[in-house]
């Protein structure tokens, strides 16, 4: 059986093997429109295309919720490209609950592979990207509370607090997901002298 996949591009992408020239960004916004947030245990559709877009895009509010503070605006576009493509590995790996990571140790070291490509091609550093988790895990409870029948359960906001104020989810379709990706890609791409397109 062939370990490679059939990307929307029409790409054959072996991910036990990936190179940062594999990674496409028109592949990445398209399947992570496509994906569905938490495992697909929500009220409606709520992509992972979504999820990173409304991170790069609340970033400022997110930092200061957390208590830090954004010097700069390189810093700001480097958080913000970072955040929006902090999930990018899942568009050749899709998107699995964390408590099955954490069980599957081949998963792991796939992951990690996919991963170190991704940020190669994008040029992510580890730096931001650890700047970029607990974000990632604060805007959960904003999340859960717009996608969960009774919001997020009370050991989440135990471990993650109430939420960030002035941040609302209201999701969109993949269609509308994927070009928002690629119009908040390409704009924070400019602003950081990257590689906008790479068809």
């Amino acid at each position: 059986m062939s370990s490679t996949i059939l990307t929307n591009s029409g790409r054959q992408i072996d991910p036990f093997n990936m190179r940062a020239a594999d990674v496409n960004i028109f592949d990445v916004a398209h399947s992570l429109s496509r994906i569905c947030r938490y495992s697909g245990h929500v009220n409606q559709f709520y992509s992972v295309a979504q999820h990173s877009c409304i991170l790069a895009m609340n970033i400022s509010s997110v930092m200061q919720f957390q208590g830090a503070k954004i010097i700069g605006d390189h810093i700001h576009a480097e958080l913000a490209f970072t955040a929006l493509l902090h999930d990018a590995p899942e568009t050749y790996i899709g998107d699995m609950a964390a408590p099955l990571k954490s069980r599957l140790p081949d998963y792991r070291e796939l992951e990690e592979g996919v991963s170190e490509a991704v940020h190669e091609k994008f040029g992510l550093s580890e730096y931001y990207l650890d700047l970029v988790k607990p974000l990632d895990q604060a805007i959960c409870v904003n999340e859960m509370d717009a996608l969960y029948h009774g919001g997020a359960p009370a050991e989440v906001r135990a471990n993650l607090g109430m939420g960030i104020p002035g941040i609302g989810i209201i999701p969109v379709s993949p269609d509308e997901s994927e070009v928002m990706f690629l119009s908040i890609y390409r704009q924070l791409a400019a602003r950081l002298g990257r590689r906008v397109d790479d068809a």
